[in-house]
Order: structure tokens, then C-alpha cells, then sequence
């Protein structure tokens, strides 16, 4: 019992590491003019914290509810990645664009949350 339990620390370990770059800078063009954390993407794609919170509280109970809570947050990073210079600033999907003015923060979230998966699928496999 005690070692099962001592398992899944890693995988909340990793998640609050994911929290963490929510306060990091993640998508801007430049600091002076367009600064931007995680926290602001967070309105935009409430689906992260949700994911956070939910695989956080439901890594200790409930097997297949904490898994469909943490994929939620890779899959909304990557949506992020490719659309939130769309709206407002380019009007066009570009991977370059993207890739070019995506900060630490965003790949911190990003990261930490899909190593926990294998560590999640490990854990259960077993």
C-alpha cells in the first residue's frame, strides 16, 4: 500500500510543476509592449486549470477521471500554441510565428504535463 502510494508523488510533483509555469511569461512579441503569462491564457483556455486541479485531486481516487483530467492540459497547450497569435495580432495560422515568440513559461506547463503522463500510464500498467 505505502509503495503505490509513494508512486504517484512524481506525477503530482510534475503537476505542480506545470502550475508553476502558469506564473512564467508565455506568448509575446515583444516584453515592452505585449507581455503575457500563463495566467492570461488561463481565461482563454479554462480547460488547463480544470485539467491542473482535476488530476491533482484525482490522482489519489479515481483511475481513468484523473487521466482524462490531465490530457486536457497537453491538448489545450498545443491549441494555445497554434492560435493565440490568430485573433488579434495576424489573423493566420503559423507555425513559425509560434514557435518564435513562445516563451519558458509555456513549455514548462507543457513539459511537465506530458512527462507525467507516461509516468501516470507506468503507474497503472503495473
Amino acid at each position: 500500500m505505502f509503495f503505490t502510494q509513494t508512486r504517484k508523488w512524481p506525477i503530482s510533483i510534475l503537476l505542480i510543476i506545470s502550475c508553476i509555469g502558469l506564473f512564467c511569461p508565455w506568448f509575446y512579441f515583444s516584453p515592452e509592449i505585449d507581455y503575457t503569462s500563463g495566467w492570461h491564457w488561463v481565461a482563454a483556455a479554462p480547460t488547463i486549470f480544470i485539467g491542473l486541479v482535476g488530476a491533482l485531486m484525482f490522482i489519489w481516487k479515481s483511475r481513468w477521471v484523473s487521466f482524462a483530467a490531465l490530457s486536457m492540459v497537453p491538448l489545450s497547450c498545443v491549441y494555445l500554441f497554434f492560435s493565440w497569435h490568430v485573433p488579434t495580432i495576424t489573423g493566420e495560422l503559423s507555425f513559425r510565428i509560434s514557435y518564435e515568440n513562445t516563451h519558458y513559461g509555456f513549455y514548462v506547463t507543457l513539459l511537465a504535463s506530458l512527462l507525467a503522463m507516461p509516468f501516470y500510464i507506468n503507474f497503472y500498467r503495473e
